[in-house]
């Protein structure tokens, strides 16, 4: 069960143990910072490698500011929802860690990012 928590070693924790972690991230330009510095502080906790951190980053990064973007609104008059970050560990159909940013859009689809599918991803 994701809960919405602080970062550090309390969400590193919980996803080690198969769960998963979610942030909400601020409606403003602090939103891509933010988001970076949580997948940075959860991956580096997890003690990835660092072309894997880093690759997550950037992409959390570039997930994030589309979100801020594009999806803080379903209409110009409709109340703003802050885009939210995901970090969670499947197993199926292989074992891997799965970094997503949730948005409210016209679409409602989410984006999420893994290892697997990165081509700059450290195996």
């Amino acid at each position: 069960m994701a809960h919405i928590m602080q970062p550090g070693y309390m969400a590193a924790t919980e996803i080690a143990e198969g769960g998963a972690a979610a942030w909400r991230l601020p409606p403003d330009p602090r939103c891509a910072s933010v988001g970076r510095s949580l997948v940075h502080d959860t991956l580096m906790a997890l003690r990835l490698p660092g072309g894997l951190v880093d690759a997550a980053v950037l992409t959390a990064g570039e997930l994030t500011t589309n979100a801020l973007k594009h999806g803080l609104r379903a209409g110009p008059y409709e109340p703003v929802v802050p885009a939210e970050l995901w970090i969670w560990s499947r197993t199926t159909p292989r074992p891997e860690l799965v970094v997503a940013v949730f948005s409210l859009t016209v679409t409602r689809r989410a984006y999420p990012w893994s290892a697997s599918r990165c081509p700059r991803a450290v195996p």
